[in-house]
C-alpha cells in the first residue's frame, strides 16, 4: 500500500490457562487491520477467530527498524468458527513485539 507501512505479525499467545492460540495479524501503523486470524488445536480439529469490522487495532509504538519495538492495544469483537458451528466473542488487551527484519 502506497504510503502506509504495514507490519506482520505471526506467532503465539498464551492464556493464563488453556492451550496456547496461534495468531497472525497484518495491519497499518495507522492501525487498519487487514488480516487477523487465530487459531487454537483441539483433539478433533481446530478453533478460528477472525476480526470483524468492529475490531480495532491502536498503536501505541511502532518503531519500523530491526530490534524496533511494537505496541499495539486491541479490542472488539471476533467472528469464530467453532467445531460446534459458528459464534462471535469479544477480546481485549495489548501485544508487545519486536521486529526481527524490516523489509522496504
Amino acid at each position: 500500500m502506497k504510503g502506509k507501512r504495514l507490519f506482520r505479525l505471526s506467532g503465539r499467545l498464551v492464556p493464563a490457562s488453556g492451550e496456547p492460540i496461534a495468531m497472525e495479524l497484518t495491519a497499518t501503523e495507522t492501525g487498519s487491520i487487514h488480516l487477523l486470524k487465530l487459531t487454537r488445536s483441539r483433539r478433533n480439529g481446530q478453533d478460528v477467530w477472525a476480526a470483524t469490522m468492529k475490531t480495532k487495532a491502536e498503536v501505541l509504538d511502532f518503531q519500523a527498524k530491526a530490534g524496533g519495538n511494537l505496541l499495539l492495544k486491541l479490542s472488539g469483537p471476533l467472528a469464530a468458527t467453532l467445531e460446534n458451528g459458528g459464534s462471535s466473542t469479544g477480546w481485549s488487551g495489548e501485544i508487545r513485539a519486536r521486529f526481527d527484519g524490516i523489509s522496504e
